[in-house]
Parts: C-alpha cells; structure tokens; sequence
C-alpha cells in the first residue's frame, strides 16, 4: 500500500474546503439572486398600484374641477354676470 505524505493530505482537505466554500458561495448568491427576483416583482406591483391610484385621483379632481366651475358659472349666472 502506498504512503500518504502531509502534503497529499493538505492538499486534499485543502481542495475540498475550496469546494465546499464554492458550492457555498453559488447557493448564498442563488438564494439572494431570487431574493432581488422578489423584490422587484413587488415593486413592480407597487408601481401599478401606484400608477393606478394616481390616475383615479387624477380622474376625481378632473371631477371636481368640473363640478367647481359648474359652480362658478351658476353663481356668475345668478348674479346677472355672464362670461
């Protein structure tokens, strides 16, 4: 049977420590690569939400200016004043 050195045995174990840091590396970096997934799907949701709040609050001061100038028309009108 042949001799097994220090050497061949530093070797090795120093080999499997660098595997097993690099399959570690690959998965921690995997794990916050679908992390960064998440989070931009929500912000993708959050900017829609967004947008589409601010289209319906847009839509209701269309409204209200609309009904404000009614208003004012109204009041010109019951005044005598016309435009």
């Amino acid at each position: 049977m042949p001799s097994v050195d220090s050497t061949e045995i530093w070797l090795f174990a120093l080999g499997t420590a660098c595997a097993v840091i690099g399959f570690m590396a690959v998965w921690i970096l995997n794990s916050i690569k679908e992390q960064i997934k998440d989070i931009n799907g929500s912000m993708q949701d959050l900017n829609k939400d967004l947008r589409e709040g601010v289209t319906g609050l847009d839509r209701r001061v269309t409204i209200i200016e609309q009904q404000v100038n009614v208003c004012e028309w109204h009041r010109r009108s019951s005044n005598g004043h016309s435009e």
